[in-house]
């Protein structure tokens, strides 16, 4: 947005109501008593004018700030994205090796299963009963 400065406006303005203002209170009595009136809305609108303009330039210069903030926000969410892309593929590493240490796992205890198939111990030997009366 391009500023435009408003002042050489308001003073041609100005002089446009100060110069159709004259003659009409000479003529006319009753523009003679509402003349301070509209002089008054003349300031009033003057002052409300200024007070938007500031708050225009308030305005901008926030937005200015807050622009600023969302790129350095847009920033840094690349580089939380670049992290947890790196966080995702380190994943995906430590879950390849815990498939091959499953697969080592199950490797093992299937040849555990296999020699205590090929080994048959013999029975343990039966226990005498003892009676449980005392003589």
């Amino acid at each position: 947005m391009v500023e435009v400065d408003s002042t050489p406006l308001a003073k041609v303005t100005n002089a446009m109501v100060k110069t159709g203002l004259l003659p009409i209170t000479q003529a006319e009595p009753l523009a003679a008593v509402l003349l301070p009136e509209i002089r008054q809305l003349l300031v009033e609108l003057r002052e409300t004018r200024a007070e938007t303009q500031a708050h225009q330039v308030e305005t901008r210069a926030n937005n200015r700030v807050v622009m600023t903030r969302l790129a350095a926000i847009d920033t840094q969410l690349g580089a939380i994205d670049t992290r947890l892309a790196a966080i995702d593929t380190r994943f995906e590493g430590i879950g390849t090796r815990l498939d091959r240490i499953e697969g080592i796992n199950n490797d093992w205890l299937n040849h555990g299963r296999r020699m205590a198939n090929q080994y048959d111990p013999p029975a343990p030997p039966a226990s005498p009963r003892r009676s449980k009366r005392r003589p």
